[in-house]
C-alpha cells in the first residue's frame, strides 16, 4: 500500500493528466473525440510505462527498455490516429508536449516510490533556477516558460500560450 506521500504523487499525476486533457481540449466541449483520445492515449502510457517499471522493480533488474519503447510505439499511434480524426479538436502536433508531461509525472512517481538502496550519505541538489541551462521545474524549455521563467523564443518548446514570448503563439508544442 502506497505511503500517504506516494499517494499524493499519484493524485497529483493523474490531476496533471487531466490538465492536460484540459489543454488539448482549449474551450472546446469535453466530449471532443479527439480530445478524449489523448487523454485516454496519455494515460495509457502512463500505465503502461509505470507496468515496466513495477515489473522491473519486482525482480531488481534494471527496466526492460523494450516495453517501454512498446509504450511509445503505442503512445505515438494513439495520438497519430486522434489527430488524423481532427474532429474539430483544437490542438493538433501537441504530443511532444504531452509526452513530456506524463514523462515528468512517472519520473516524479518513481523518485517517490523508489528508495535509494543501503546509503547513508544525503546529497542536497540545488533547487531548479531559471538561468541553470536545464530544462526542470515548470520550464517547458530550458531555462523558460511554465510560468516561472521568462517566456520561451521561437523554435523552443511550449504548453500554452503563456510560456511564449515574441507573438506568444504556441502551435503544436513550439512557440511561434
Amino acid at each position: 500500500m502506497p505511503n500517504t506521500s506516494t499517494g499524493r504523487i499519484i493524485i497529483a499525476g493523474l490531476m496533471t493528466l487531466s490538465f492536460v486533457g484540459g489543454l488539448a481540449v482549449n474551450g472546446f466541449a469535453a466530449e471532443s473525440k479527439c480530445a478524449a483520445a489523448k487523454v485516454k492515449a496519455a494515460g495509457k502510457k502512463a500505465a503502461a510505462k509505470a507496468n515496466c517499471h513495477a515489473k522491473a522493480l519486482q525482480k531488481d533488474l534494471p527496466v526492460d527498455t523494450a516495453c517501454l519503447s512498446k509504450a511509445e510505439a503505442k503512445f505515438d499511434a494513439s495520438f497519430a490516429k486522434a489527430d488524423e480524426k481532427n474532429d474539430n479538436c483544437p490542438n493538433t502536433g501537441d504530443a511532444a508536449a504531452v509526452e513530456i508531461t506524463v514523462d515528468d509525472f512517472l519520473a516524479e512517481l518513481l523518485g517517490q516510490v523508489t528508495t535509494p538502496t543501503t546509503t547513508t550519505t544525503t546529497t542536497t541538489l540545488p533547487a531548479p533556477t531559471c538561468t541553470d541551462l536545464i530544462r526542470n521545474g515548470a520550464e517547458t524549455d530550458i531555462d523558460c516558460g511554465g510560468g516561472t521563467c521568462p517566456p520561451c523564443g521561437p523554435g523552443e518548446e511550449c504548453l500554452v500560450n503563456s510560456d511564449c514570448g515574441g507573438i506568444g503563439l504556441c502551435f503544436g508544442g513550439v512557440c511561434l
